[in-house]
């Protein structure tokens, strides 16, 4: 397996906010947090798209804070404007703490970087040429920071199953060489859980052609490997792919009898408690029903086949039909 195959793989912003639409400023939906000789540092909810270029929010700061039921993600964007080079930038959560002393471990926080696709052609009449973010890698290391570019950090939280509602609060804490700040945040748990098992039908169109073409991969074990990461992080945040069966398609298998054509019924049972019916009212078709179970037959024996049957009329006939199977189940004619 090749380093990069996994190396790009992270969730998308896809597209998130259509509700925003493209012309909406940062000043209309951002809160700002405050700003220093090195940088300005602001934050806003996690559906919105920040592009390179949007506005300081002005007014008055206001805390960063996340509202969220038990066994619930939610996400807030934190956005660093540089005004000089930022060079080992990183981002650290604390532990988040309840007046009651409960606890919400920082590993239930993630931190990844919004990356930055180029759309050259667009595909609509909504979009524009420009660069827009999408990608959201994980930030597991330092980084540079472009500026005069905003750059925008998804912190996400999980709060966990067992967590116990109330008010939490924690910090997470900026640095980049000597410089530092510390952005105090609150998180409301409320009295209720999101249901580990979704009620709700969802229906993402993520292939596995797409994947393969996307990761360049060249084996099934590889398609394998990268498509499970694809549907554990989707099965984790309860959203379900369109085709999730091309890898591994479901099988049906019935036990008791095994009939093609006709119906069963509780009518005029000999034995046990169904009959199969079999009625022909078309002059037109061959009305009939087949047992699909073969019987193996070894030649050294001697078989009787017998059956019970009871037809609309005294005397009726009907036509029974035997057919052989060689060792491969292939139809033996004649």
């Amino acid at each position: 397996m090749r380093p990069s195959m996994l190396k790009m793989f992270f969730p998308l912003m896809g597209v998130v906010l259509l509700l925003a639409g493209l012309n909406t400023r940062a000043a209309d939906y951002g809160y700002a947090i405050g700003s220093d000789e090195s940088c300005a540092v602001w934050w806003a909810e996690g559906a919105y798209k920040i592009m390179q270029n949007d506005p300081i929010p002005e007014g008055k700061p206001i805390p960063l804070q996340i509202l969220a039921a038990v066994n619930e993600f939610e996400s807030v964007q934190v956005i660093v404007l540089p005004y000089k080079a930022m060079n080992g930038f990183a981002i650290k959560a604390a532990d988040l703490r309840s007046g009651s002393g409960a606890i919400i471990s920082n590993k239930q926080i993630t931190v990844r970087k919004v990356e930055y696709i180029e759309v050259v052609r667009p595909t609509d009449g909504y979009g524009k040429r420009g660069w827009y973010p999408d990608p959201l890698p994980l930030l597991d290391e330092p980084i540079n920071l472009q500026t005069g570019k905003n750059q925008p950090f998804f912190i996400t939280v999980k709060i966990p199953a067992d967590a116990a509602p109330g008010d939490y609060n924690g910090s997470i804490q900026l640095t980049a060489g000597t410089w530092s700040r510390e952005i105090p945040v609150s998180v409301k748990v409320w009295n209720f859980a999101i249901p580990e098992e979704t009620s709700m039908r969802s229906s993402f169109g993520m292939h596995t052609d797409m994947i393969r073409n996307y990761h360049n991969l060249e084996s099934l074990d590889e398609l394998r490997a990268v498509t499970d990461k694809y549907y554990s992080m989707m099965a984790e945040y309860s959203i379900a792919p369109t085709a999730p069966f091309s890898l591994y398609p479901m099988e049906l298998r019935i036990d008791g009898l095994d009939w093609t054509g006709g119906v069963f019924t509780s009518d005029n049972v000999y034995s046990g408690e169904k009959a199969l019916k079999v009625s022909d009212n078309d002059v037109e078709s061959n009305i009939e029903a087949s047992n699909n179970d073969l019987i193996e037959v070894d030649h050294m024996r001697s078989y009787t086949l017998a059956w019970y049957a009871r037809t609309a009329k005294p005397e009726q006939k009907y036509c029974v039909l035997v057919k052989c199977y060689d060792a491969n189940q292939k139809e033996m004619l004649f």
